[in-house]
């Protein structure tokens, strides 16, 4: 999978993180990992099976506060979920667990200034 960020900000759109390409074992894995995530996070440019695209790196982090993904570099970010939203991202991740031929993507954070979306593939 490649993790890339789309710094392409229009009225319509806001930055974006992109997890896409790559296989149902690396999104299970991942999964996997983040069910168990804690307050030192995963780096999910650092996961095997991810390619940071132009240094992009995103910490994912539990946190009792939710506060969505918050720029703390060029091409970092820290992505901040509760018990609550980490169990909504973790079933919006189900349907990429499982192989597939069909394009499909999903947004896993769409509420603060940066969205990030998982896909099968590279359609932005």
């Amino acid at each position: 999978m490649k993790l890339e960020y789309l710094d392409q900000a229009t009225p319509n759109r806001k930055p974006t993180l992109l997890l896409y390409g790559g296989g149902a074992d690396v999104v299970r894995a991942l999964a996997e990992a983040l069910s168990s995530l804690t307050e030192q996070g995963v780096d999910l440019s650092t996961f095997p099976g991810v390619e940071a695209v132009d240094q992009c790196r995103v910490l994912v982090q539990r946190s009792k506060r939710e506060t969505g993904i918050r720029r703390t570099g060029r091409n970092a970010f820290t992505w901040r979920l509760t018990k609550d939203s980490l169990d909504y991202v973790l079933g919006l991740l189900e349907p990429f667990m499982e192989p597939s031929t069909e394009n499909g993507f999903q947004w896993l954070e769409e509420y603060g200034e940066i969205d990030f979306i998982v896909s099968r593939g590279r359609y932005c």
